[in-house]
């Protein structure tokens, strides 16, 4: 049995908890939502949702108020989302750098620590750079997009982004698939 913490439960992290929770039974999932004045709704929308999944595949949701101390893995897709396919990388390291930064040294040092915030890669590099090692949750979503639409993944992510304004369940399976098998022994 793993101890995932979900932190952060807009509509990436709530996908990749649902796909988690799908593709593994037996764990523990403890949420936690760092926007205060959004708590009270996600508690009482997304979080009662997570209790029926859990249920349904025989893992158990829990709510935190704060990070709990005691997970194996934390999962943080907090942060501002994307919001169309020309905003730069740039703009979303500056808007989430001191989101994770702060949620991160909350977490206690043996906890894994997985980054699925956007840009993941950028944050992952300058987290780093003050002596945080997390992992990046970036190439599992491109690899899967890549798979799925060959050489023209670029072109039609982008337009699905647009079409859409976000994309959460293609790169919620990739993230939770990537952080379970991270997470599994070696054989």
């Amino acid at each position: 049995m793993t101890a995932f913490c979900h932190i952060g439960m807009g509509r990436l992290g709530i996908a990749v908890a649902n796909a988690m929770m799908l593709l593994q039974k037996g764990n523990t999932h403890a949420f936690f939502e760092p926007l205060p004045e959004a708590r009270q709704k996600l508690h009482d929308g997304e979080f009662a949702e997570m209790l029926m999944v859990a249920a349904a595949t025989n893992n158990e949701a829990t709510w935190h108020e704060s990070i709990p101390l005691d997970a194996d893995a934390y999962i943080i897709t907090a942060g501002v989302p994307r919001k169309s396919s020309t905003q730069p990388k740039s703009e979303l390291l500056a808007a989430n750098y001191s989101i994770v930064t702060q949620l991160v040294n909350e977490i206690p040092e043996f906890g894994k620590v997985f980054v699925a915030t956007n840009p993941p890669k950028e944050l992952a590099a300058e987290l780093l750079l003050d002596g945080i090692i997390v992992t990046p949750l970036r190439d599992c979503t491109d690899n899967l997009r890549r798979q799925v639409w060959g050489s023209e993944w670029t072109i039609r992510n982008n337009a699905m982004l647009d079409a859409k304004g976000y994309t959460s369940y293609g790169p919620a399976a990739a993230i939770a698939m990537e952080v379970l098998l991270c997470l599994e022994p070696a054989r």
